[in-house]
């Protein structure tokens, strides 16, 4: 049964107007008889029409009711006993109470198991998801309309998503999911009331609660265990997300529009619901990714670069770091805008680009006389591609760049990835003679067997086991059991965001093998990158090789 409250709003008079009618007919029922000839008994019986259609209409509180007026006008308009001469008047008109209260009593209750009953056949035999729910647009017009009415109105939007339905249907097939889908909105159904029901999108349902204080929660409870359809129990993985009325937005545009960015963050951290607040709200990221690709083609992105040192003070490698020098917000750090990119198809543009631009750069660096590693960054999104490690070769040689000077840097979900395409591109990167370092070591997807993988030339330990290393005894533990295993697998051990001499004091001690960060030199434009190098020739002599 779809609810639709707003329609009910408007027809509101039409069942007050009925209660106040069988209170009226009550009233011309007992004052005619009083009146006239008809026999006494007759009232008691004409009595009974009014309490069944109270009953009926409303339930069974309102047919008690119903019983005890129509009882209280007897009395007062016919005051003598009828139909019980045995009996006093008390109590003639106490089984008189009785008798109607208990037919309203009955007609109400027949009324609900009787709706009950046929309402529960009837989603039993049809199918819950071949309903036509309301659209939001549809739902914006009924909100709109008792906004501008001046109707003070509270309502909860809760959007629904299974988030694994397309591998569901991927595995299993349209006619499961739709079953898998009919029991969600049975349970719905089951477990709230004064709701309606949106269809959002395919794998979306939108829940608009009324009643404010029903605790949302509980369908999340319902849904965490599988659900067998066709003998088979398939699990869904419910996320949702809740904007409420006004609370979360003052018009129905808005509250959809933030519905959906609680749902995302209930999504990105694997929670199965979540409540608006204004802090999730960054309406910036989705407009910076509209322009990112038109900033490529400008020349508005371009590359800082932060030495990387051996311990023993010589430079081997530059790391290249995107920023993204926009024409009206300035100079736009990475950690505002890479998050959101890395998963998107934008990141293989950025990735071309950045090997384009930054091998020509090193073709520079070694007239100049400077012979060192450039490492860049790369997404697992990239390792996805069937030509990435084709692409990446042929930029190689385009340039004349010598592929073991080339590091790319990839975070351990690139390495844990069971993906044939990813290990494929790989290992043909690796052929070539191109490094290959896990970036962010320590923090996320850490294993113990990425120690094992002959491939990785190098890690890059996390700056946040970095950070006051020289007083963090458990971080001190944890980097030394690093080094030890990495030195005993041939892999080089960088440590990555150092910004004091006490932690560079710490991690040499502990016996890292490269050093980077602020301490040693913050990220620095190309142009500036060449002055530190010349100004440092003579203290942090560079690698040769």
């Amino acid at each position: 049964m779809k609810v639709e409250f707003f329609n009910r709003l408007k027809r509101k008079e039409k069942p007050i107007s009925i209660l106040v009618g069988t209170l009226c007919v009550q009233v011309v029922f007992a004052f005619i008889i009083s009146k006239t000839n008809i026999p006494d008994n007759i009232l008691t019986h004409l009595m009974y029409l009014p309490i069944m259609v109270s009953a009926f209409v409303f339930d069974y509180r309102i047919g008690i009711l119903s019983g005890i007026i129509a009882e209280l006008l007897i009395d007062v308009l016919n005051p003598s006993p009828f139909g019980l001469t045995e009996t006093s008047q008390l109590q003639a008109s106490m089984l008189r109470a009785i008798y109607f209260s208990s037919a309203g009593l009955i007609i109400g209750l027949l009324k609900n198991l009787i709706i009950g009953d046929s309402h529960t056949k009837t989603e039993t035999e049809r199918s819950p998801s071949r309903y036509l729910f309301s659209s939001w647009d549809e739902f914006s017009a009924q909100v709109n309309s008792n906004l501008d009415s001046n109707q003070v109105m509270k309502f909860r939007s809760i959007l629904i998503e299974v988030s694994n339905q397309n591998d569901l249907l991927a595995t299993f097939g349209l006619d499961s999911v739709n079953k898998l889908n009919d029991e969600i909105i049975l349970t719905i159904r089951r477990h709230f009331k004064n709701y309606q029901l949106l269809q959002i999108r395919l794998n979306t349902i939108g829940l608009v609660l009324f009643d404010i204080r029903q605790d949302i929660n509980k369908l999340s409870v319902l849904l965490e265990e599988p659900i067998i359809i066709n003998g088979i129990p398939l699990y869904c993985e419910i996320s949702m997300g809740e904007a409420s009325y006004p609370e979360g937005g003052q018009s129905t545009d808005e509250i959809l529009k933030n519905s959906f960015l609680a749902l995302n963050e209930a999504k990105k951290h694997q929670k199965p619901y979540q409540l608006y607040n204004p802090n999730l709200s960054n309406p910036e990221i989705p407009i910076l990714l509209g322009q990112f690709q038109n900033a490529i083609r400008t020349n508005e992105i371009d590359f800082h670069y932060q030495p990387i040192v051996h311990a023993d003070g010589r430079v081997c490698s530059l790391e290249a770091l995107v920023r993204w020098n926009h024409p009206v917000k300035g100079l736009i750090p990475p950690d505002h805008f890479i998050p959101d990119l890395e998963f998107t198809r934008i990141a293989n543009f950025l990735t071309y680009y950045s090997l384009e631009t930054n091998l020509g750069r090193m073709e520079k660096l070694y007239q100049a006389g400077f012979n060192l590693d450039i490492s860049l960054n790369i997404s697992i999104t990239n390792l996805f591609q069937v030509d990435f490690a084709d692409r990446v070769n042929n930029l190689i040689r385009k340039h004349r760049f010598p592929p073991h000077h080339l590091a790319l840097e990839i975070t351990e979900r690139g390495f844990l990835a069971d993906d044939p395409q990813c290990k494929i591109n790989l290992q043909s990167l690796i052929r070539e003679g191109v490094k290959i370092s896990i970036d962010d070591f320590g923090v996320g997807f850490t294993s113990i067997s990425n120690f094992q993988n002959k491939d990785i030339s190098a890690i890059k330990i996390d700056k946040s086991f970095v950070d006051d290393i020289h007083h963090n005894k458990g971080n001190q533990a944890i980097i030394k059991g690093i080094i030890s295993i990495a030195q005993s697998s041939h892999i080089l051990v960088i440590a990555e965001g150092m910004e004091k001499k006490e932690e560079q004091d710490k991690l040499l001690e502990l016996g890292v093998d490269c050093l980077q960060g602020y301490y040693i030199s913050k990220p620095l434009d190309f142009k500036n990158i060449l002055k530190w190098l010349r100004n440092q020739n003579g203290n942090l002599p560079q690698v040769k090789k």
